[in-house]
């Protein structure tokens, strides 16, 4: 399995947050919950990550995930800089997401000039950061293999029209690592209750 460079590993380790061990990859459970299946999406093996933020139950919230897979040769991008790892978090923002809560923000984008242009924005600093994570020599990889425009354009987990949703999961993890206008935007459409303290 081909790894990130260990210039991107080192400059990854430097930046402070405890890394994540032995990744196992599971694309999707599911948990019963108010008689419907909720989808909870699992952290990917594929990545190098690092958790970003936990909850106060002490458990990994939010993963900072290196921007190129680790098992891809030539360099392939992974645009999700920060993933919802919490399954009861996850699992909250799934509900959310079953009840309409993407096509509700998306409209808010279409008809809120204001909020829109907070909504790009967060993209802008979004891909500046996701760009920046990567060393100097997987940049150049990226160049090599022709997507770095992947990871210098494309928006919030990699969505092409930033006028649009691409899921609540992802825009979440962005906003407890960051705060986002999309962020805000889920949390008036439900309370989020991370998990509570075992202190």
């Amino acid at each position: 399995m081909l790894n990130v460079s260990s210039a991107g590993r080192r400059k990854w380790k430097r930046e402070g947050s405890v890394p994540v061990s032995s990744l196992r990859h599971r694309l999707l459970s599911g948990s019963r919950g108010n008689g419907y299946l909720v989808h909870v999406p699992k952290r990917p093996s594929f990545v190098d990550s690092v958790v970003e933020r936990r909850c106060p139950a002490g458990h990994p919230l939010v993963l900072k995930c290196y921007p190129i897979r680790n098992d891809r040769d030539p360099a392939e991008p992974f645009p999700t800089l920060f993933w919802l790892e919490c399954g009861e978090v996850a699992r909250q923002i799934a509900r959310l997401e079953y009840e309409g809560g993407v096509r509700a923000i998306e409209a808010r984008i279409t008809e809120d000039a204001e909020f829109r242009a907070r909504v790009h924005a967060d993209h802008h600093a979004y891909v500046t950061q996701r760009w920046e994570s990567l060393s100097a020599s997987d940049r150049e990889r990226a160049e090599s293999a022709g997507v770095a425009g992947a990871l210098r354009e494309r928006g919030i987990g990699g969505i092409a029209n930033r006028d649009s949703v691409k899921c609540l999961h992802l825009h979440y993890a962005h906003h407890l690592a960051r705060g986002s206008a999309i962020g805000e935007a889920i949390e008036a459409l439900g309370e989020i209750r991370l998990c509570a303290s075992t202190d």
